[in-house]
């Protein structure tokens, strides 16, 4: 990919609306990272770290939602909490699927954001087992976890998919385009669901 222009986001925020969304694309041993809109790519920086690239998309997925969606503050519900108090929620663990797409992206499909009692604009952990070829897609919370682990965290999108160039590089994930995890298993504790083709 040879980049002829890179452009800034007050280049791209007048031509632009609220479908459009970050990319990475691996170059080389480099990422070229951007905004894609309306399946076209506008290059902003090239970045030699893919972890680096993963916050830069990160990043620039908040202020594309800030700029066009601002997010509401809802304050929690006291009155809902006591309606919903003695009842058991149980997740369809048959719809959630994890997505293998371009541009070291991620797409989490059905409910495993509400599996996981995590909602888009906020931060989620993905593991990859190369043996087992299964993801692992667990809740920041999760009092299993180490330092080490909750250090590999992806923001999601309002769109619900997470750039993830470093594990991208890391498990060489490309062979992966194109095919869907599913839902395997999940702990009691709700805070782990393993997904496998």
């Amino acid at each position: 990919m040879t980049v002829a222009k890179f452009y800034t986001l007050e280049d791209l925020l007048p031509i632009i609306d609220e479908s459009a969304r970050s990319y990475c694309e691996s170059v080389a041993d480099t990422y070229v990272a951007g905004i894609e809109f309306n399946n076209e790519l506008y290059p902003m920086i090239t970045i030699d770290e893919p972890g680096e690239a993963d916050a830069y998309c990160a990043e620039l997925d908040r202020s594309l939602e800030y700029h066009f969606k601002p997010v509401p503050t809802a304050e929690f519900d006291d009155e809902e909490a006591q309606l919903l108090a003695g009842f058991t929620f149980v997740p369809n663990k048959g719809m959630s699927q994890i997505y293998v797409g371009k541009r070291n992206r991620l797409y989490l499909k059905g409910d495993v954001l509400s599996q996981l009692g995590i909602k888009p604009r906020s931060r989620v952990l993905i593991a990859f087992n190369p043996a087992e070829k299964a993801f692992a897609v667990v809740k920041p919370t999760a009092p299993s976890l180490s330092e080490e682990m909750r250090s590999a965290g992806y923001f999601v999108s309002a769109k619900k998919d997470v750039t993830a160039a470093k594990l991208f590089r890391q498990f060489k994930l490309d062979k992966y385009e194109g095919k869907t995890f599913y839902a395997d298993t999940a702990s009691l504790s709700g805070n782990v669901v393993i997904f496998r083709q």
